[in-house]
């Protein structure tokens, strides 16, 4: 062969002489300028690759090529090769002179052809409770985040708000090099670490975060580890981009500088753009710890009158947001002489959202059928700073937390919703909170003690004003008011202590006992008032409010721990002790008591190296927050005004689940099985009867029930041949909602399944990655006849190469929605781009549009309970925008 290709190009050396040549001549020498004799030169045409000319070098390292003159204006690679030596290569612009001389200086290449060997590590290994994904073996040359390759990791779910999850769990911790640098709030890091920065993607199945628990209590969850490569430690890295584009001016900017080494991690993030993205649900908290009753409590105080917010499922926000938005983070953990943790972060988020839409709702009863059309143009304010600090001290004998964080934001909203007239609202919500907690874990010898504090403080000042709407049958004072106002004071101090103590009686059995005590005091005031323009009035005292409300709970927790190399269990019982006292301005107390005795148990069997089971079971008992007790009205939106008639509405459930899964490691394999069943009760059920456009709720004696049955498939396969993943899931849900209206109770049977499959592929510098989804909803009840709908969506996104250099990228989503009695909706945007590297400079560059076909508007259909909603959202008009993003590597 080798001969063959010699004779061929001394043939085409020969028939080339017979036209006019270009003389190329040079030297080739190696980094000491000793002559390279034998060395190969070849002239090749830039744009087909074909060689054209070719020689050697003599033993004074010298070559001289003849080149046909037909090439000599035409763009050529010159190149030199030789055996133990780097390649080099020159561009050769059209030649005028009839010699021209290069030289060329060759380095070692310091390889020894016995010695090389080429290996691959395997996509995915495992070493016992430990999963190591290789980064590099599911990473396209398109992908830029390492949120890009975690989307693909067989085993891993990625949810539309960025939870993660393993095999059907969400993990409970995120680590970068084994630190939590960011403290739940992980999208930080997946959307702005490098693809290219990390070697391997752990998950720590099982895992314990608190050293010290470790022997003392089990673990379902696991946890992810992001394992960085050396080149990007102890510098900086990240990125910076600049984009405008058209409607003028549009654009999207950030700056995003990282720092990694052994004792300090940083990641800062400057943000701002107005095409629709919300860069601040990166700064979103997803580990979940509503295991205390304050913290609890606390995420539902909050906003209690507000505007109905136009909202869109199963489309990206920024294909209908109009938003200007500026947002800013900094995250910084070091490690201590003595190896624990000091973490800070300082979130900022500026942002003014403009959304556009209709919505129908139709509400079914027994005896009667409620429906409701409306158009919202709705438009919100929001400013929003919170900051932390945390110190953490992990050691295998005690653990020390000690974490405050502050919050301070505020709201303006202003909406017109039209129904069938324009009615003219506006808030303004303001949060003051600053929370810290404390926790210490201590073992001695065979005992291990858990202290634990929480304190804080919050305050939520906020009110509703609402323009041309007549409420005539509610207001008897003075008719025709041409507004409404309604003001609220929140002002909640809150503590929480707990004091637990743990005995291992065996090394695998201990048993536990918890103590906590907890206490929310709230201060809630409202004043009602309305006018038109030459008069206004306090309402009535029944439409006010203004009390205190003290809330003790105390609570002590039984459990015991069984733990084997094959089996795992724990059973808790805690009993809860719930005392209420609300007392009023005109002197009138309401006091409440309750006593509850609850279960939890875990258990985790692993049948071999490749099943596992796990099954957890429990039931909770919680009271809702104080202003819904309320004995006097509340105006919460513009269309509903409750009375809870003073009851205490209380929250119980229950819940069972169960997992079988499957991992096998070399086959690259994953697939879960998931049984779960869920019991809700809530108090009280409010009877809807609706004036005009305003919905007054009065509280009934009596429970809702919703009891939920669901089965989940999932399996996951990588393919390494193909570069592809692969994930199908199927799942069946069958829902009972109970419902009261008018003292009729009514049972709501909705039935859901769902298909949806993922692919993600590699191949040939191609990348496609497509997501399926099929939903079939039937709904029936005494209330309604058979109610039967489909909704359809799939999303492509395509990237090749059109060059060495650049690439193309398609993104398309096409939605079909198939309703009994209605006319079929279908829904189809795409986007195109174009993105060209400049290798050297580390900066792509790209351009792009946006809903190509100017798609107006989005529809998307829901039913929930006895409730079906139709929403329809307007779409962004189509736009073309410029980025150029630098990557600092």
């Amino acid at each position: 062969m080798r001969w063959f290709f010699f004779i061929v190009l001394i043939t085409f050396h020969f028939s080339n002489n017979c036209f006019g040549q270009k003389i190329i001549q040079g030297t080739v020498k190696d980094s000491s300028h000793k002559n390279i004799i034998g060395a190969t030169i070849t002239v090749e045409l830039q744009s087909t690759k074909v060689v054209v000319a070719f020689s050697f070098t003599n033993e004074n390292g010298f070559y001289k090529i003849e080149l046909p003159e037909k090439y000599s204006k035409r763009n050529c690679v010159l190149k030199v090769s030789s055996l133990n030596f780097l390649s080099k290569e020159k561009l050769i612009d059209s030649l005028s002179a009839s010699t021209v001389t290069h030289h060329f200086i060759l380095k070692s290449s310091q390889k020894k052809l016995s010695e090389v060997i080429v290996q691959s590590s395997p996509p995915i290994t495992a070493k016992k409770d430990t999963i190591n994904y290789n980064v590099e073996s599911y990473t396209s040359k398109y992908d830029r985040s390492i949120g890009d390759v975690i989307q693909k990791l067989p085993g891993i779910e990625v949810m539309s708000d960025g939870t993660i999850k393993y095999q059907g769990k969400p993990i409970n911790k995120f680590y970068i090099d084994g630190k939590d640098l960011l403290a739940g709030r992980y999208n930080i890091a997946t959307a702005n670490v490098p693809s290219d920065a990390v070697d391997k993607v752990q998950v720590l199945e099982n895992h314990q975060p608190i050293k010290v628990l470790d022997s003392f209590s089990v673990s379902n969850r696991a946890a992810l580890n992001l394992v960085l490569k050396d080149k990007a430690r102890n510098k900086i890295i990240g990125k910076a981009k600049l984009g405008i584009g058209y409607p003028f001016i549009s654009t999207d900017n950030e700056v995003v500088p990282l720092f990694f080494s052994k004792n300090y991690q940083s990641i800062a993030t400057v943000k701002y753009n107005n095409i629709g993205k919300d860069y601040a649900n990166e700064f979103k908290y997803l580990y979940n710890d509503d295991y205390n009753e304050i913290i609890f409590l606390n995420k539902y105080y909050g906003e209690i009158v507000s505007i109905n917010k136009p909202q869109a499922q199963g489309i990206e926000l920024d294909k209908f947001y109009t938003n200007n938005q500026f947002s800013a983070s900094i995250n910084q953990l070091t490690l201590t002489k003595n190896n624990n943790e000091l973490k800070c972060f300082i979130d900022f988020v500026h942002d003014k959202t403009y959304i556009k839409g209709n919505t129908a709702t139709t509400i079914f009863y027994t005896n009667d059928t409620f429906k409701i059309a409306e158009a919202n143009n709705y438009y919100q304010k929001e400013s929003t700073l919170k900051a932390g600090l945390q110190y953490i001290v992990n050691k295998p004998t005690y653990n020390f937390s000690n974490f405050t964080n502050f919050q301070l934001s505020q709201k303006y909203v202003d909406a017109v919703i039209t129904n069938p007239k324009e009615i003219l609202q506006a808030s303004n919500y303001k949060r003051v909170e600053i929370l810290n907690t404390s926790k210490y874990v201590f073992r001695k010898q065979n005992h291990l003690f858990n202290l634990s504090l929480v304190a804080g403080y919050k305050q939520d000042p906020q009110h509703l004003l609402i323009h041309n709407e007549r409420y005539d049958p509610i207001f008897t004072k003075t008719p025709n008011p041409s507004y409404l106002l309604e003001e609220v004071s929140l002002k909640s101090p809150f503590a929480s202590f707990d004091a637990s103590w743990a005995y291992k009686v065996k090394s695998n059995f201990s048993i536990t006992n918890l103590f906590s005590t907890s206490y929310f005091f709230n201060s809630f005031n409202t004043l009602f008032s309305a006018g038109n323009k030459d008069s206004s009035f306090t309402l009535n005292k029944e439409f006010n409010n203004d009390f205190l409300f003290n809330q003790f709970v105390v609570t002590n927790s039984i459990g015991v721990n069984y733990k084997l190399s094959k089996f795992n269990a724990s059973i808790n019982i805690p009993y809860s002790f719930n005392s209420i006292n609300r007392k009023q301005a005109n002197s009138i107390t309401s006091n409440y008591t309750n006593h509850f005795v609850g279960f939890r148990a875990d258990v985790h069997y692993t049948i071999n190296k490749y099943w596992k089971l796990s099954t957890t079971a429990y039931n909770q008992f919680r009271l809702s927050p104080s202003y819904i007790t309320s004995n006097n009205y509340i105006l919460y939106n513009y269309r509903y005004l409750n009375n809870n008639n003073s009851i205490f509405p209380s929250y119980k459930s229950f819940n069972a689940e169960s997992y079988i899964n499957y991992r096998n490691v070399t086959k690259y394999t994953f697939i879960t099985i998931g049984f779960i069943y869920t019991k809700n009760t809530n108090s009280p059920i409010s009877d809807k009867e609706f004036i005009n456009s305003l919905t007054i709720g009065k509280a009934l004696p009596g429970n809702a029930n919703r009891i939920s049955n669901r089965v989940i498939i999932s399996y996951n396969k990588f393919l390494p041949k193909l570069k592809s993943s692969i994930t199908a899931q199927a799942s069946f849900e069958r829902a009972v909602t109970d419902n009261y209206s008018n003292k009729i109770m009514t049972k709501f049977y909705n039935n859901n399944f769902q298909a949806f499959l993922k692919t993600n592929t590699n191949f040939k510098n191609i990348s496609i990655d497509t997501k399926t989804k099929l939903n079939l909803y039937r709904n029936n009840s005494a209330a309604i006849k058979t109610n039967n709908f489909s909704v359809f969506e799939e999303s492509l996104t395509l990237k090749m190469p059109v060059s060495h250099k650049a690439f193309i990228t398609l993104n398309t989503i096409y939605n079909s929605i198939r309703k009994s009695n209605t006319k079929p909706i279908d829904f189809l945007y795409p986007d195109f781009y174009i993105t060209y590297s400049l290798d050297k400079l580390k900066t792509d560059i790209e351009i792009g549009g946006q809903n190509l076909f100017n798609q107006k508007t989005y529809t998307n259909i829901a039913f929930y309970g006895n409730t079906e909603t139709i929403n329809q959202i307007e779409l962004r008009p189509f736009q073309i925008i410029l980025k150029a993003t630098v990557y600092f590597k």
